[in-house]
């Protein structure tokens, strides 16, 4: 039973419409079906049993898609004429395909014969099964996007009492057919959502809390509001992680503001290095550089009346507010630029070798590079004083949590 080239003939054609599975009583659709006609030599005449396979190459390669077997055939004269039936239309996706016949359960004959461009007429059919599964479904008020297997999620928008003074669209991100809701993204790798000029962003359910964005005559107003309007909740920006810019060419009003990210009040300052002295670090106490405008050096020399701060950081506790003032001269902007604590609390580097540090004790600075030391001179304190301890260092060098306060 060998099948040569010039013996046989096959001719293929599929309707370009949907895929649909075989009918109960057996017979194949049109639309799921190649027609096969060839001449087989040496196979009587009476029926036969074909099994149909796709591959990607015309010798060896991979099967593509599920065999397909064909039972009582007709034969007569060599010749078979039959619809081969059903075909998986994925098999047909754009890349070269062959096909492969064997008769009676016997070897493969050969050569295969290559499938040509109408079965490819198919993949029309693979895109309205698509379509039907995960496109566009709308019906009365309601479209939906995306799939509606387990576990897949659809983009649904739907109208709320349409034709009532109360209709509303609604656009949700479900999954399984609406039983769960998912996360909605609006250009997440970038661009710009518009919303109207007075909008609401929450629920209007009783007790929920809305974010309500009103532009006015000249301003916009942004309200945390609860139960429509009726009373008024908190605004939350980033409250984990991220920065926030508010008004950065302009100005912003609030009665109360807490910040819970540091303990003191900075401002960044340059600093001078010193030949001799350690880089300048956070916790050193500094005084104002004497022969560079606008420059700090760590302090070396005991009740220095030039006493400037300290710097902001030691410890872990950083500072809760930073100040400074873009584009000014002096503001401190580069490498040797580092926040310098002018007020609240702040771990300070301190000297307690000669005279202990006790909470209270008022702290100025010392011949430690850097380094503050108990303020014992009644006569030499006025405008020296850092501020006052909060913390003890019984002797030696260490930190020591100061409210700095300068006097």
């Amino acid at each position: 039973m060998n099948m040569l080239p010039r013996d046989m003939l096959v001719a293929l054609g599929l309707a370009a419409c949907a895929l649909s599975t075989r009918p109960a009583h057996g017979q194949p659709t049109s639309t799921n079906s190649i027609s096969l006609q060839a001449k087989l030599t040496g196979v009587p005449d009476g029926t036969a049993s074909l099994a149909v396979k796709f591959y990607d190459s015309l010798t060896g390669g991979t099967q593509v898609g599920s065999a397909i077997t064909l039972s009582a055939v007709p034969v007569q004269g060599g010749i078979v004429s039959v619809p081969v039936s059903p075909v998986d239309a994925g098999v047909f996706n754009g890349a070269t395909r062959y096909m492969g016949i064997s008769v009676n359960g016997g070897a493969e004959l050969t050569p295969r014969t290559l499938v040509t461009s109408v079965p490819y007429a198919m993949a029309s059919m693979g895109v309205w099964q698509v379509a039907e599964s995960t496109g566009p479904r709308l019906t009365q008020h309601r479209l939906m996007l995306g799939s509606e297997s387990a576990g897949n999620s659809n983009l649904v928008m739907q109208i709320n009492n349409p034709n009532t003074a109360a209709a509303r669209a609604i656009v949700q991100c479900v999954h399984s057919q609406g039983n769960a809701f998912g996360d909605l993204y609006l250009n997440p790798g970038g661009g710009i959502v518009y919303l109207p000029r007075d909008c609401i962003i929450g629920s209007d359910a009783t007790g929920y809390p809305n974010l309500r964005v009103i532009a006015n005559a000249q301003d916009t107003d942004m309200q945390a509001t609860r139960s429509s309007g009726s009373s008024y909740g908190d605004i939350r920006l980033n409250p984990t992680a991220g920065n926030v810019t508010i008004a950065p060419q302009g100005t912003t009003t609030v009665k109360v503001l807490t910040i819970t990210g540091g303990s003191d009040v900075a401002e960044p300052v340059a600093i001078t290095p010193t030949p001799g002295v350690a880089k300048a670090a956070p916790g050193m106490v500094m005084v104002i550089d004497r022969e560079h405008d606008g420059k700090l050096v760590p302090c070396s020399a005991a009740y220095d009346k030039a006493v400037a701060g300290v710097l902001s950081g030691a410890n872990g506790l950083k500072p809760g507010m930073v100040l400074s003032a873009e584009g000014q001269p002096y503001a401190g902007s580069g490498n040797d630029t580092m926040p310098l604590a002018m007020s609240g609390r702040v771990w300070v580097r301190c000297d307690a070798t000669t005279t202990p540090v006790s909470r209270g004790d008022a702290l100025t600075t010392s011949v430690t590079p850097g380094h503050a030391m108990v303020a014992l001179d009644e006569s030499k304190r006025s405008g020296a004083v850092i501020g006052k301890a909060m913390t003890e260092l019984r002797d030696g060098k260490g930190l020591v949590l100061v409210l700095v306060n300068l006097q």
